[in-house]
């Protein structure tokens, strides 16, 4: 069996899409974590009034993280959990993964709530990993839901403190693969994984609020020497944009670069540190000349983020919502 986790903040309309398409899969027996992450709508009422209309299964109501989890749990099962504070997309899917541990489930998935499976997707995903029991962690094919025949993710290399995707916005048609790809990255947005991956830690780290985490995840796999595919004729959707912020997207883009800043110091020596982050420093002001940033805001953003980046050992829910909200300090 296999525990899925679904992280819910406010989205309670696509997460409800995301259970339906689930319900209607087949092959495969998995039961379903849903972390309302602290939504500021009605999220909560919502889901506990619909689960039950999208699903024939029972839903297990949990009003807190200190509620007792039901005593076992069977196949296409629910347990809504309500989290009461905004965690963070690390810490939430944590906490979902701590309650479906006790499950003993012998894969665990992490699922955006956004996406939309088909019916065949998760069995593929296991008859893989049974097949080629080499491999800890799959990613499925994940094409954009807008666009079907466009490519979204299908997992990438690391290099150097950089990350190249495989058919990154590129059309279906050209996978040139016909069974899997070997990837060293891969997404948060579909991560399918053997439960041997969280016998004795959190399967993500909890340093970043939002963002960084599947990146120092991949990493993290790759330093250890386990295996990652994407399987590529496991399908799902994903309702994401194609195209980027603009101008006012400042803050969201200044802490994207200092989580992972931060994630690269950490993570590389020293000196490796040192050359890399000049080497990416001309690369993000190109980008924000690209962006119509005046060349004033950029070197007020670069010198910030070189300065923050050395005194943090992570991003805080705080930190994030305020450069959200306010962009860069004046």
């Amino acid at each position: 069996m296999t525990g899925i986790i679904i992280l819910n903040w406010n989205g309670w309309q696509d997460t409800l899409d995301c259970v339906k398409s689930l319900m209607e899969t087949n092959g495969e027996e998995f039961f379903l974590i849903i972390v309302d992450n602290g939504s500021s709508n009605d999220s909560i009422i919502q889901l506990r009034r619909l689960l039950g209309e999208v699903s024939d299964f029972k839903v297990y109501y949990m009003e807190s993280i200190s509620a007792n989890a039901p005593s076992s749990i069977s196949n296409k099962e629910i347990i809504l959990l309500n989290a009461e504070y905004n965690y963070g997309f690390a810490k939430g899917n944590n906490i979902g993964l701590k309650i479906a541990k006790q499950y003993s489930p012998q894969y665990f998935m992490l699922l955006n709530n956004d996406t939309l499976v088909e019916p065949d997707f998760l069995r593929i995903l296991v008859e893989f990993i049974e097949t080629n029991s080499e491999y800890s962690a799959l990613t499925p094919r994940i094409a954009y839901y807008s666009d079907p025949k466009l490519i979204w993710n299908c997992g990438g290399i690391l290099k150097w403190g950089f990350r190249k995707y495989y058919y990154g916005n590129r059309p279906i048609s050209e996978i040139k693969e016909k069974s899997h790809i070997d990837i060293e990255y891969i997404t948060g947005c579909a991560l399918f994984f053997k439960s041997d991956l969280i016998k004795s830690k959190n399967l993500l780290t909890e340093r970043f609020f939002h963002g960084e985490e599947d990146i120092e995840f991949s990493y993290r796999m790759k330093k250890s020497g386990k295996k990652i595919a994407c399987v590529l004729s496991s399908h799902i959707l994903h309702k994401v944009g194609v195209s980027l912020g603009n101008k006012c997207s400042i803050g969201k883009i200044y802490v994207h670069y200092l989580n992972r800043f931060i994630d690269m110091r950490l993570l590389m020596t020293s000196l490796n540190y040192s050359l890399w982050k000049y080497v990416y420093f001309p690369y993000i002001a190109y980008l924000l000349h690209r962006l119509n940033f005046s060349w004033r805001e950029i070197c007020t953003f670069i010198k910030k983020l070189n300065y923050e980046s050395r005194i943090l050992d992570g991003v805080s829910k705080e930190k994030f919502l305020y450069h959200i909200n306010n962009g860069l300090d004046k």
